[in-house]
């Protein structure tokens, strides 16, 4: 049989074993964090480049809109004094 210092024994360097193991995990899921957090922060900038595109656009439209609706008051206007 073993004796109480063997068990012991045994027992902390199952204990250590599983510590480093579980330490391992941990170290494996801060990385994992760090690069979805990564990612994410890619994809934000990504998308605030696209929305800023976009509005841009929304701008340029309008003022193509506004500039049409003028030309099209001044037909108006023209065919009205004919």
């Amino acid at each position: 049989m073993e004796s109480s210092l063997e068990k012991l024994e045994k027992h902390i360097k199952e204990t250590s074993h599983e510590r480093d193991k579980a330490l391992q995990q941990l170290n494996r899921l801060k990385q994992h964090l760090l690069e979805k957090e990564s990612e994410d922060s890619e994809k934000m900038d990504e998308d605030s480049k696209i929305i800023e595109g976009l509005r841009q656009n929304d701008e340029n439209l309008k003022a193509q809109i506004r500039q049409l609706e003028r030309s099209l008051n001044q037909a108006i206007v023209g065919q009205d004094d004919k």
